[in-house]
């Protein structure tokens, strides 16, 4: 409300316009992919490319999260990197 609609819109014209998807598979590092079940900024289709598409990747769904899972889910999702990150040890 403070920076007003028009700052909002151009946040979300640059995030449609952003696309990287033909350079996704040259990620040669073991990778973390967390959704949300009801994301519908960034549907779990999304992270299933990317699990698709990314050598060594780990897909993991919240079930019921949405766009800000670190918010509303950040105990399963803290758990989720933790358990990654000791795999990578």
């Amino acid at each position: 409300a403070q920076i007003g609609p028009e700052v909002g819109l151009n946040d979300l014209l640059c995030c449609d316009n952003f696309n990287v998807l033909s350079e996704i598979s040259s990620i040669k590092l073991p990778t973390q992919i967390i959704a949300g079940s009801m994301d519908q900024l960034a549907p779990v289709r999304f992270a299933d490319y990317l699990a698709t598409n990314i050598q060594d990747s780990e897909e993991y769904v919240v079930q019921g999260g949405d766009h800000f899972l670190q918010l509303h889910h950040h105990k399963e999702v803290n758990d989720r990197i933790e358990k990654f990150v000791q795999r990578l040890k």
